[in-house]
């Protein structure tokens, strides 16, 4: 009978918008109401034909709120039906046109459809970034509805990822905004969404609070799903706490307001509720029966589930065939715009290709030249930067000889200095040797005299010097030597830098205050341990090295 009524009704009010319709052109208005009239008693195909009506229609007449309004009804409709992608793909087309509008009351609804639909597909940071993008706007506009809808949906999220103090906070904040409008309903919504997180936590005592506020709210407004849901968390909390005839008294009530409502989600709770608790009193009979409701109404909503799916494949086909049209439409109406400028461009197109044309053989004629003119003055440039390039490399290794040259010169200098230096001492020894005088006292004198010669030859300070700087005017052939010949011992490293400067093994001999033949065993050692044949010079080949 009720379905008839509301029938009747859709029937008058489309007898009244049609009736006004040339005047008011309230066409597109209309056939949304159709389509909720008829999406609320759960014909969703039959909604989604006058949803698409509206669409086309607004298209048509480029009416960009109709062409919003018809995207999120049938993106509601999609999320009525469990189809989210669908849902989603029509919440960013109505986001879309919001954005471009710059229609900030829609950009926020917008927004609070897609988080709604993210919390379904259970991709809470995606819902958390929704609400919260919302939730600015509306402060933006002052809101307080619109923020505080967003704070509970927010709290829900919060909710469902089991982090309970965070969802608190923001169904506090709802709480406050709604206590503030005295929105009994969201208040209700409000209240019992605390009181099952605390019922959760097992705080019974807190959770009893809740529940009883938000019933408190739902009976002030009548709302019997409220009533049912409340009544029925109530009834559960009471089998927590034992107290088995309040539980019975609570979830007869939701189950007797869910029959009213002929709601099988709400009665196959409560049935379940009944069954558990009578069987626990070992009521077997009255269990058996609340259990055979609940059973009959879980098949009902399978069935209705299975229903859905067949609806949404029906409304699925539907609406590719509308799109199809509506692109169609869409793309009539470019075609018509781009006849407006169709022959002017080809005007302009014939006029601009000859001017093009005339400037594109004289445009390559001069690239052709200039093209030449540029690889031959590249071409000079590569060939003067690389024959400046060899001109440095080349003064740079003159100067590096020259370097090498005066510092090799300064260690034979130095080398011979101390080579004349110890000669000289041998002189004025062997000289002091054969002076044989008669007198004690000057003997003594020779003697103290070839004491400090031989203690002048022993010093090792002068040799330590030239050795040093050896090294460092070398670093670079000593870093050579040792990657070619690593076994090299100290005194053969030594050796190898005096032959590089020219030193002879005379020189060599007094310059280390060592006999000549002890040189050559050295030179003789150092050749066999380079595997070099008498053919090569030690002196050439550490100068080559």
């Amino acid at each position: 009978m009720g379905q008839k009524i509301k029938l009747f009704v859709i029937i008058l009010i489309s007898f009244f918008y049609s009736a006004t319709a040339n005047n008011t052109d309230k066409t597109v208005e209309l056939y949304l109401l159709k389509g909720d009239t008829f999406l609320v008693n759960n014909s969703p195909i039959i909604a989604l034909d006058f949803y698409n009506e509206a669409l086309t229609t607004s298209i048509k007449k480029n009416d960009k709120n109709g062409i919003y309004n018809s995207y999120s009804k049938i993106g509601m409709l999609y999320e009525k039906i469990s189809n989210y992608n669908k849902a989603t793909e029509n919440y960013y087309k109505s986001l879309k046109i919001a954005l471009k509008e710059d229609n900030k009351a829609k950009i926020a609804e917008s927004y609070k459809n897609l988080g709604n639909v993210y919390i379904l597909l259970e991709k809470y940071r995606e819902a958390y970034d929704f609400f919260i993008k919302s939730a600015n706007i509306e402060k933006q506009r002052n809101n307080l509805k619109g923020i505080a809808a967003n704070y509970n949906n927010i709290g829900e999220v919060y909710r469902f990822q089991g982090k309970f103090e965070k969802a608190l906070e923001y169904y506090q904040k709802a709480i406050d905004i709604n206590l503030q409008m005295n929105n009994k309903y969201w208040l209700a919504i409000n209240y019992e969404n605390v009181g099952t997180i605390y019922h959760k936590k097992g705080n019974l005592k807190l959770a009893f609070s809740y529940y009883t506020k938000a019933l408190e709210h739902s009976k002030e407004i009548n709302d019997k799903e409220g009533i049912t849901s409340i009544s029925n968390n109530i009834g559960k909390l009471y089998y927590d706490k034992l107290d088995y005839d309040n539980a019975l008294e609570y979830l007869t009530i939701s189950y007797n307001v869910a029959s009213k409502l002929s709601s099988p989600e709400y009665i196959k709770d409560a049935a379940k509720n009944l069954s558990d608790l009578y069987y626990f009193l070992n009521n077997y009979k009255k269990a058996y029966d609340f259990f055979k409701i609940y059973e009959n109404n879980e098949s009902k909503i399978k069935k209705a589930s299975e229903s859905k799916k067949i609806e949404q494949l029906e409304t699925d086909f539907k609406l590719v065939k509308k799109d199809t049209e509506i692109e169609i439409l869409e793309q009539k109406n470019k075609n018509n715009k781009l006849q407006l400028y169709l022959l002017v461009l080809l005007v302009l197109f014939i006029i601009i290709s000859v001017i093009l044309m005339y400037y594109r053989i004289t445009i390559k004629h001069k690239k052709t030249k200039d093209l030449y003119i540029a690889n031959e003055q590249r071409i000079e440039a590569q060939k003067t930067l690389a024959e400046t390039e060899i001109k440095n490399i080349e003064l740079e290794k003159s100067r590096l000889e020259d370097v090498l040259k005066y510092k090799n010169k300064e260690l034979m200098n130095f080398a011979l200095h101390i080579i004349h230096k110890n000669d000289l001492l041998v002189n004025i020894k062997n000289e002091l040797k054969i002076i044989h005088p008669n007198d004690s006292n000057i003997s003594k004198q020779i003697r103290d005299l070839l004491l400090k010669v031989t203690q002048s030859q022993s010093l090792a300070e002068e040799l330590n010097q030239f050795q040093e700087n050896v090294e460092n005017a070398n670093k670079e052939f000593f870093v050579k030597l040792d990657e070619v010949f690593p076994d090299l011992t100290p005194n053969e490293r030594r050796l190898a830098a005096m032959l590089r400067i020219n030193l002879s093994s005379k020189e060599i001999a007094s310059l280390n205050n060592i006999s000549i033949k002890a040189v050559e065993m050295g030179r003789y050692r150092l050749r066999k341990k380079l595997d070099l044949t008498n053919n090569h010079g030690l002196s050439e080949f550490f100068k080559n090295l």
